[in-house]
């Protein structure tokens, strides 16, 4: 690498964070941060492509992993993405070693992030926003059934 790479998008947690973009109102976070991503979520991932061949690199080899992504992310301050995602790990394996069902729709996801960082970020994806939601139906309902047992 020389130096020429330059991702789409970078600096905003960005590639971390790709549940958010595209969703309705994915402009209101950001507008309140003063961030303006360049790209919407599939032009940036498109847009890898050419910035790695405009790089002069090998177009075969795209180099977007979970580290490359934290990296483009936050820089050298990534290792706190690593710290609390290996917190939120552990805080859902005691949670299902308890027996609590709702963490059982997420946990899954935290376990394919940790052993695909070959891949991406998987953990910020849509399907990990939707198991949250599906865990957080699981632990109302839970509440509302003890609840009636009670009465």
């Amino acid at each position: 690498m020389n130096g020429d790479l330059e991702i789409p998008n970078n600096g905003i947690g960005f590639w971390t964070n790709r549940w958010y973009w595209g969703l309705p109102g994915d402009t209101i976070v950001p507008n309140l941060f003063d961030i303006k991503p360049q790209y919407d979520a599939f032009s940036a991932w498109l847009e890898t492509f050419n910035k790695v061949d405009n790089a002069k690199l090998d177009e075969r080899y795209i180099w977007i992993t979970i580290y490359g992504e934290v990296y483009v992310d936050y820089g050298y301050f990534g290792f706190m993405w690593f710290v609390i995602y290996g917190l939120f790990s552990q805080m859902l394996y005691r949670h299902i070693s308890r027996g609590n069902l709702s963490v059982y729709a997420i946990y899954p996801f935290a376990m394919q992030c940790n052993f695909g960082w070959y891949s991406g970020a998987a953990i910020g994806t849509r399907a990990t926003l939707l198991c949250v939601i599906i865990a957080v139906y699981i632990t109302v309902s839970n509440k509302i059934h003890q609840r009636k047992e009670m009465i």
